[in-house]
């Protein structure tokens, strides 16, 4: 394996209207070390993102470079702690073999270490995009790659190991496929294997993908509305008749709009008066400042659509924004199944929601885990779901006697092998309860499953939705009478056609729906099955990508939650699914852009967000002006110096009982009064143990949120308080950085700023306005900074 060394120019620059594109890994296998260190290699080549575009093309092309410069900043970032990295010494690798100017090869791994090294995440596995650095030593840092001697390569994982059915979790773990920029092979010295390693940098996933989207040009309807001003001032189609108030002529959705304030109203009905026009594309802006009910009104636009037929995908930067908004949904869905006014009339089923996404970082909740892809699968796969139960009960009902002859028959056969003339076997009547009772109970559990599975939308394209409930109404009727204590009770001729007819009821579900659904027991299949008949997905907006390599059945709508935290660039790649003419962009412009580590391309203004851009062209947003989350002390400061008190508080939080005192008495005495001047680790601690003494036997649930800008300081106070929090039932005690908690609140909020600007910090707590925002409004009752 040579070194890789010298720097050397690029000249190819990345161009969208070029026929045969570059990968980017292709670029990044291009750079030397020297490349990858020089943070002028792409200076003179991003140029400053417009806010106004002349085509398509020039669009897209605009964040071609920026990107590319991104790139290489976050792996040059990376290089600096791989100290502390997940790394692997590789036991074996399989011979390479090329793959369009790349080599394609399988390492299997001893074990990995630091495997745990972050706080907070989940312990790390190889998963596709993971960018290695495979080298003959563990480096420690980049200029370690430059001492003679070191040779290294670059290599990425390219196999969807989660694809892999035949492979465990743990396999996956040591053996893996990567593709990597030569070949690569394990040399021998003296007759003994030389040492190679492997080193996590980071994961290209998003990167990639954007990139490809990039260059994709597909479904261009929004591109039309977003690219300069002029396209935005007609906000209204003239073509279009529809009545938006005509919509709202059932109780369960009057019910939902009696749920919201005005302002959240207006927003719901002015986007679904949007998305019924089929003239023309629009982008609809939400400005939701904190507190103000922008899960809850999204939730409700979101349900509310599906009763019109409108097949939506929602998405957000991060998991935890969807997995709450998804949460938000169920539980719409949940009251309005409970609700005689809301029976049936949303007019979809559970399985109209599919959610998918990294498992460990969704944190699936028992609902969450009844719509997420993988559990989704387990219910259709032929081996394990509805039909092999359908399957088994019909074979018992036409041919128990047979079944029964043949264990008796296998009963004597083993007694005269153990040579016993004892001949004691079960009575047929004890056979057939246990036999029917072992098959009855997954029989209707499965039937639970697969109705709550299945979107109503695929059971109505194949089968009369009346018929179909009958049947299993039927059926379960049956299966219910004969498992009572009357059933033999009953006369030959009772019973005779009682089987008829629930064998009957099981053929004819399972001819209707046998031939439609897949039969395959391919994952990959069922998965792409089980997106195809969806009408409401949730996803990241990174994941979303897994859409485009999917078959899918037309898509009417976007939203995208905390949109102004979100690069423009990744916007795309939703925005160019197939079918999607209309986009909600949902957001809070006062919050900080998305993080861009490159100075470049953060001057170049990538970081900027599509929701910001659009804010510039003064384009129409919606301003939900209420909230609901913090004490009016907390919220009049953020109120007065972001929003320009234009939100209002809610007669919620103005009543009395909104006002939480969580301690006694005043935080320190007069002795104490010099902790101001003490590590802020040492204050927090204090805060949290004079707050669990004072929780302690209340008989109340508290939450409190230890926020601080600096990485390194959230470890530390971690490193303080230990694990003696962490359990409690009712006392919740989370850490995390500013940028961790968009959408979150708590009950208390502690802000460690580490640092001030006036001691010379250029990166303090007050040096970005949106950052500061974001910490003073998580706080519902109690703030300490």
């Amino acid at each position: 394996m040579a070194s890789t060394s010298g720097t050397k120019e690029i000249h190819d620059e990345p161009s969208p209207s070029s026929s045969s594109v570059k990968d980017l890994i292709e670029y990044v296998f291009s750079w030397s070390i020297e490349d990858i260190l020089n943070d002028d290699l792409y200076k003179h080549k991003v140029e400053m993102i417009p806010k106004r575009f002349d085509s398509v093309q020039h669009y897209l092309g605009s964040y071609a470079m920026p990107l590319l410069e991104e790139t290489r900043m976050e792996i040059c970032s990376q290089m600096e702690f791989m100290s502390g990295a997940p790394h692997a010494e590789v036991t074996s690798v399989e011979e390479s073999e090329l793959d369009g100017g790349s080599f394609l090869c399988c390492i299997k791994v001893e074990y990995w270490r630091n495997r745990y090294g972050v706080y907070g995440k989940e312990p790390y596995s190889p998963k596709p995009s993971d960018l290695f650095i495979l080298g003959n030593t563990v480096p420690e840092v980049a200029s370690d790659l430059q001492r003679f001697g070191s040779s290294w390569s670059l290599a990425s994982v390219v196999e969807d190991l989660k694809e892999s059915d035949s492979v465990g979790h743990e396999d996956r773990l040591l053996c893996f496929q990567v593709q990597t920029s030569k070949p690569i092979k394990i040399e021998m010295k003296e007759g003994r294997r030389k040492s190679l390693f492997v080193v996590f940098l980071v994961n290209l996933a998003t990167n990639t993908r954007t990139w490809k989207v990039l260059h994709m040009f597909q479904n261009l309807n929004v591109f039309k509305q977003v690219m300069c001003a002029d396209s935005l001032v007609k906000e209204t189609c003239c073509l279009c008749s529809a009545k938006v108030d005509r919509i709202w002529d059932g109780k369960a959705d009057s019910q939902l709009l009696l749920a919201l304030n005005e302002s959240q109203r207006a927003a719901v009905l002015g986007t679904i008066s949007a998305v019924q026009c089929k003239h023309r594309s629009s982008v609809k802006l939400v400005w939701g400042p904190p507190g103000t009910g922008k899960t809850k009104t999204i939730s409700i636009l979101l349900y509310s659509l599906l009763s019109m037929n409108c097949r939506a995908l929602a998405c957000a930067p991060e998991n935890i924004t969807v997995a709450e908004l998804a949460i938000r949904i169920l539980n719409l869905h949940k009251d309005a199944c409970e609700s005689n006014l809301g029976k049936n009339k949303s007019g979809c089923s559970l399985g109209d929601f599919l959610l998918f996404g990294n498992v460990n970082r969704l944190e699936l909740c028992d609902d969450l885990g009844k719509i997420y892809v993988d559990h989704r699968v387990e219910s259709f796969d032929p081996l394990t779901g509805w039909k092999k139960h359908f399957d088994s009960m019909m074979d018992f009902l036409e041919d128990c006697a047979s079944q029964y002859r043949l264990l008796w028959e296998n009963e004597v056969h083993v007694m005269e092998k153990v040579g016993t003339n004892s001949q004691v076997h079960m009575p047929f009547l004890k056979f057939a309860k246990d036999r029917f009772r072992a098959l009855a109970v997954p029989l209707k559990r499965s039937i639970r499953i697969f109705c709550r599975t299945i979107s109503k939308r695929w059971l109505l394209s194949v089968v009369d939705d009346k018929e179909l409930q009958e049947l299993f109404a039927r059926q379960e009727n049956c299966l219910m009478e004969a498992q009572g204590s009357r059933f033999f009770n009953y006369i030959s001729a009772t019973l005779h056609k009682m089987r008829i007819e629930t064998v009957q009821a099981l053929k004819s579900v399972s001819h209707s729906l046998g031939g439609r659904l897949p039969t395959s027991t391919n994952r990959s299949f069922l998965a792409e099955f089980c997106l195809k008949n969806s009408s409401l997905i949730f996803s990241t907006v990174s994941s979303s990508y897994n859409l485009h390599e999917v078959d899918l059945e037309t898509l009417d709508l976007l939203v995208i939650d905390e949109a102004a935290q979100l690069k423009e660039c990744e916007s795309v790649i939703p925005m160019q699914l197939k079918g999607i003419q209309h986009a909600v962009l949902i957001g809070d412009e006062c919050h900080p852009q998305a993080r861009v580590k490159s100075r470049v391309s953060d001057e170049a203004g990538f970081g900027r967000s599509l929701f910001e851009r659009l804010g510039l062209f003064g384009h129409l947003e919606d301003l939900l002006n209420m909230q609901y989350r913090m004490h009016p002390e907390i919220s009049s400061f953020p109120n007065r110096k972001f929003y320009k008190d234009q939100i209002i508080d809610a007669p919620s939080v103005l009543l009395e009982n909104s006002q939480h005192n969580y301690l006694p008495g005043p935080m320190f005495d007069e002795a104490g009064h010099g902790m101001k001047n003490m590590v802020e680790v040492a204050v927090v601690v204090a805060i949290l143990r004079n707050l669990y003494k004072a929780w302690e036997g209340s008989m109340r649930s508290l939450t409190i949120g230890i926020i601080s800008p600096y990485a390194a300081q959230i470890a530390e106070i971690e490193n303080k308080v230990g694990q003696r929090y962490w359990k409690l039932k009712d006392f919740k005690v989370k850490l995390i950085s500013a940028d961790g908690f968009f959408g979150g609140e708590e009950d208390v909020i502690i802000i460690s700023t580490v640092g001030s600007n006036y001691s010379g910090l250029s990166d303090g707590f007050l040096s970005n306005p949106q950052r500061t925002n974001v910490a003073l409004t998580r706080a519902r009752h109690c703030l300490w900074i």
